[in-house]
């Protein structure tokens, strides 16, 4: 075996261990995929559930209807201009008069935090 040999085996025994390195990576990053995508599964689970509870006690004590509930769901989705089934949020006024994402923390002009017209703008 010559030089170039000797060589040419080292780099595949590091290509090779480089290769199992990132497969292990990748591994470990399904399982965290998948340990994220089970726990958003749950939360959600729970948040319908909530949700559900809250409707029916809505039913049962103040005598709200299907047909309330439904009214109710269209002028929440056609707030942002789109009945689409999704509850955009467009950005609120700042007390600087600019316009501040929702999402935002504190306004990036004056540093304040952003007044929210909604309890939900939270989320």
């Amino acid at each position: 075996m010559d030089l170039i040999d000797v060589y040419q085996q080292h780099q595949i025994r590091k290509t090779r261990s480089d290769q199992r390195a990132l497969e292990s990576q990748v591994g470990h990053q399904r399982r965290s995929d998948r340990d994220r995508d089970e726990d958003l599964r749950e939360r959600l689970d729970r948040l319908v559930m909530l949700t559900e509870a809250m409707w029916e006690l809505l039913r049962e004590t103040a005598g709200m209807t299907e047909d309330h509930l439904l009214h109710k769901l269209a002028e929440i989705d056609g707030r942002d201009g789109a009945h689409d089934g999704l509850r955009r949020r467009p950005p609120v006024d700042c007390g600087c008069g600019a316009k501040v994402a929702v999402s935002a923390k504190v306004c990036a002009f004056c540093g304040e935090p952003p007044v929210t017209a909604n309890t939900f703008d939270w989320v």
